[in-house]
């Protein structure tokens, strides 16, 4: 297939997106250390107007699930009606906060939009099992160590026991409760077990956890680590939080699991499923809707360049851009990774990540050149043995990274596929 015609079936597949990730505020009541947008009191709110248009056109698309993020949603004065507009389009809304502002009285009224809203669809709740959900995503990046990293803008840092208190208040209101933690430095990585025995144990939906990229502030923060020494600390975390996870198998527990590029709870059902290498490396966000600064498309959040234009009347108009389809033109063959013995497996990594730790979008990804190998050695070994086939099913018959590219060009190595029921 050339070219102009995998630019055209992209785009087509981006007009019909699953998903919409909108940021309302670029204002927050912290200035963390690591934000990459550059969030803080001082920054403006997005205007409601301009956010409602959106929300009207994600609705004329059909978009089944919002993301609502900032900045700080609280913060903005019509937070509730962005939320119950955001409903109006969907059934399955989902919000990030930092916490603080987490009250009785605000999860009061969200758990009220949720009742109110399941009954006006009582159909779609009891026949289609598709209850109306509201998600919110708490952010903590460590125990004592979130200090160092979530700040308020005097300078003074977060205490996580706020934060915990924060989220066992959520659960309570039956809401789907996410932690964020994103890790950016040695302390956080080596508080990861411990933060597991106390939210393995708190009643949360979701825990994810995310490697830190150099963007915004971590720019210029003293926490910024550009050789990635936070990993080492970081891997014995998430094999100590993986085996603890997987101790019952295969009784999984009542919450899900996430650590990016290293396990996805997902694939205790379905395996591992490698990609084509003619697939773009982010084929897997392909179903998503980014807007943020109001109104300004991005193909993600993550990759800070990466602008479309705007998201005026219809979404189709943003996509005449020669920048974009170059990028949308590209395949994992495109990167050093397309060799390796991963390649297939983890698509290359993330192309902010080569972007900020190399200064390139279409570079190796450091983190995913780290964390392959140890997935391999040290987390494939914890997985149910049906799990395990579908791992070494994946793999080519190339050198790991930092291996010399001829290092496994005198073997064969072939292994079953077996189906993942």
């Amino acid at each position: 297939m050339g070219n102009e015609n995998i630019i055209k079936d992209r785009i087509e597949h981006y007009k019909k997106p699953y998903r919409l990730h909108l940021e309302t505020t670029n204002h927050c009541n912290l200035h963390c250390e690591h934000c990459y947008r550059g969030s803080s009191s001082a920054e403006p709110h997005h205007p409601t107007g301009v956010l409602d248009n959106i929300l009207d056109e994600s609705r004329r698309l059909g978009v089944k699930k919002i993301t609502l993020t900032g900045g700080e949603i609280l913060t903005h004065p019509d937070w509730k009606h962005i939320i119950s507009k955001s409903l109006d389009s969907c059934d399955n809304i989902y919000f990030i906060t930092n916490g603080l502002l987490l009250t009785k009285t605000k999860l009061e009224w969200l758990a009220k939009q949720k009742t109110i809203r399941s009954v006006k669809k009582w159909r779609d709740t009891l026949f289609r099992r598709r209850p109306v959900e509201i998600g919110l995503a708490i952010s903590l990046d460590g125990l004592n160590s979130n200090q160092l990293v979530r700040k308020n803008d005097s300078g003074s840092g977060v205490k996580y026991t706020q934060i915990l208190e924060k989220i066992a208040l959520a659960v309570k209101y039956g809401l789907r409760v996410t932690v964020n933690t994103t890790v950016t430095n040695s302390n956080t990585a080596k508080e990861l077990p411990e933060m597991y025995d106390i939210l393995s144990n708190i009643g949360i939906d979701r825990w994810q956890i995310d490697q830190a990229y150099i963007a915004g502030r971590l720019t210029t923060s003293n926490l910024r680590d550009d050789n990635l020494k936070f990993l080492d600390d970081a891997k014995s975390g998430y094999k100590y939080i993986i085996s603890n996870y997987l101790r019952s198998y295969p009784k999984i527990p009542d919450w899900r699991l996430e650590i990016v590029q290293v396990f996805r709870y997902d694939t205790l059902f379905y395996g591992f499923k490698a990609a084509n290498l003619t697939d773009h490396p982010c084929d897997y966000h392909f179903g998503s809707l980014i807007v943020e600064q109001g109104d300004k498309i991005r193909f993600c959040p993550s990759l800070r360049e990466q602008e479309l234009g705007q998201l005026t009347t219809t979404i189709e108009k943003a996509y005449n851009n020669e920048d974009f389809n170059d990028f949308i033109s590209k395949s994992i063959l495109d990167l050093p990774c397309s060799n390796c013995r991963y390649g297939k497996l983890f698509h290359g990594g993330c192309r902010a990540n080569s972007l900020a730790y190399t200064g390139k979008t279409w570079n190796a990804d450091p983190i995913c050149c780290s964390l392959s190998p140890f997935v391999e050695k040290e987390i494939v070994p914890l997985l149910p043995k049906k799990i395990k086939d579908s791992f070494y099913a994946c793999l080519q018959d190339g050198p790991r990274p930092g291996e010399p590219e001829h290092a496994h060009s005198h073997k064969k190595i072939v292994i079953p596929i077996k189906v993942i029921n």
